[in-house]
């Protein structure tokens, strides 16, 4: 081949790709640790919202006590049982340990105890066997000094006498030494037949199988014990066929710390990007100008390839694989410097002071929100800047006016055709974000699209006010030389037009 591109020599062509990989490299790392940092600072609160105690979900609503076997079967369910309880009383009347307490009384069953046998567990004693025993908290025990072997005086309505019950045991409740997830804490655990039959209240409480929930895809998650949850509804008689709603009320605690680490999470990487603005405006320059200068050291080379008799398709293809490629090795250089990068944030404990046994020990997490941004970063960002690149430089041509209004009118809308799809898609996309569900809502990719909006807005309206006042001079000093005259409002309006085109 007689005729060699410049391009095609050894140095331009790895000049061009050492450039554009170096770019692509710097956005996709800047991206990718500070999205990483906060994932794998946020096992720690996963791993504390998740500690819930031994139940997942609760049911309560009348018939619960008649479908604890069907909730059961329910796939995903590990365990199952119902706890019947009730209002009460206890008092103490003597003058120096008096005292008097109401609350939840419960009833406890052995197959209850076997299912959930952390939920109460004895400090002291035994639980009660027959009516003229009781046992309770071991909180109440402390302050009213009393335990085994004591007396307390019980009953369950004005209507109903005090009966004087032995204490035989002090327990411990999982829900007072953690959250106020489990209704509320019980004042007294009796036998059965001490239930007050009018408030007598079964709550089914339920394990689920835990293996489906990690970090990794909070919102699978979610979407497995929601699952889970509707199953139960259903089980309620008439729903959904005949009822608009279930009789059977569901507290998923283990849902509530999940969308509470969700919302840790989300919070935490927008503050984190949202501090990192001037950061995000670079990422958005590096891609930009590697596209743009890959694409500019290439002219040569593509006209070279059109004077061969290549295709304008063939030649497209050969840009668009190449940057692929670039993006692809420059995503995967990224990520690795990403991952070192936010290990040594891990182990930041001042001010250039480092704990560097964190490096090694520190969790590291890469959620799906993280893959999606990374995958957005290292390709979507460039094929969206090639994109631009090819439609601003394909836009540059003259155009002709047509006699008519529709030649006029068509030949304006052909100017600002790209304006107005910017202006529209984005008006669009935060009307959908702003009116969408909770859930979208919460996706940290969709909530960093919407905070950056207002960016293409405004540079579509500037483009839009500018393109005006270049191409509406004329009839702009039609309309003022009836007031200021012909020749300044001439003059006056083309250098405003010609401001604006310099600009």
């Amino acid at each position: 081949m007689a005729v060699v591109s410049k391009s095609l020599n050894g140095y331009s062509m790895r000049h061009r790709l050492f450039v554009t990989v170096i770019c692509l490299v710097l956005a996709t790392t800047l991206v990718s640790s500070i999205s990483l940092y906060v994932d794998s600072a946020s096992i720690d609160v996963w791993n504390e919202q998740i500690e819930i105690g031994p139940v997942s979900m609760m049911v309560s609503g009348d018939g619960v006590k008649d479908v604890l076997d069907e909730i059961s079967e329910i796939p995903g369910v590990m365990n199952a049982s119902g706890l019947d309880s009730a209002h009460g009383y206890i008092t103490r009347r003597n003058i120096v340990f008096a005292f008097e307490r109401s609350g939840n009384v419960y009833a406890l069953s052995d197959e209850y105890l076997e299912k959930f046998p952390t939920m109460f567990t004895l400090d002291r004693g035994r639980w009660p066997q027959n009516e003229s025993e009781i046992a309770i908290p071991v909180d109440l025990a402390n302050q009213a000094f009393i335990g085994p072997g004591w007396q307390v005086n019980y009953s369950y309505g004005q209507s109903h006498p005090l009966t004087l019950l032995t204490i035989v045991g002090t327990y411990k409740q999982t829900s007072s030494d953690l959250y106020s997830y489990y209704y509320y804490s019980s004042i007294a655990v009796v036998v059965e037949s001490w239930l007050d039959a009018n408030t007598t209240r079964t709550r089914a409480y339920m394990n689920v199988d835990k293996s489906p929930i990690n970090p990794f895809n909070a919102n699978e998650a979610l979407r497995y014990l929601n699952d889970i949850s509707e199953q139960v509804r259903r089980l309620y008689p008439g729903y959904p066929e005949e009822l608009a709603f279930s009789g059977f009320t569901i507290t998923d605690y283990l849902s509530s710390g999940i969308l509470n680490y969700i919302d840790w999470r989300n919070s935490a990487r927008s503050e984190q990007l949202g501090r990192c603005a001037g950061v995000i405006l670079m990422v958005l320059i590096m891609v930009v100008l590697a596209v743009q200068y890959n694409m500019s050291d290439r002219k040569y080379e593509t006209s070279f390839l059109r004077a061969r008799g290549a295709t304008e398709r063939r030649i497209e293809f050969l840009i668009v694989r190449e940057l692929m490629a670039l993006a692809a090795l420059s995503g995967t250089l990224g990520v690795f410097f990403g991952i070192i990068t936010s290990r040594l944030a891990l182990a930041s404990t001042a001010y250039l002071q480092f704990n560097l046994s964190l490096l090694l020990t520190s969790p590291l997490l890469v959620t799906q929100d993280t893959i999606l941004l990374i995958l957005i970063v290292s390709f979507g960002l460039p094929a969206l800047a090639y994109s631009a690149i090819k439609f601003a430089s394909s836009g540059r041509k003259r155009v002709e006016e047509g006699r008519g209004r529709l030649g006029k009118l068509s030949a304006g809308m052909r100017i600002v055709k790209w304006d107005m799809g910017i202006l529209l898609l984005s008006l669009a996309l935060m009307f959908v974000f702003s009116t969408s569900i909770t859930v979208v809502q919460r996706n940290p990719i969709y909530s960093l699209i919407l905070s950056y909006l207002p960016i293409p807005i405004y540079l579509a309206v500037g483009s839009l006010v500018m393109k005006g006042l270049q191409k509406g001079t004329n009839s702009f000093s039609n309309i003022a030389s009836k007031a200021l005259g012909k020749i300044p409002s001439s003059i006056g309006v083309r250098r405003i037009g010609k401001s604006s085109q310099s600009a």
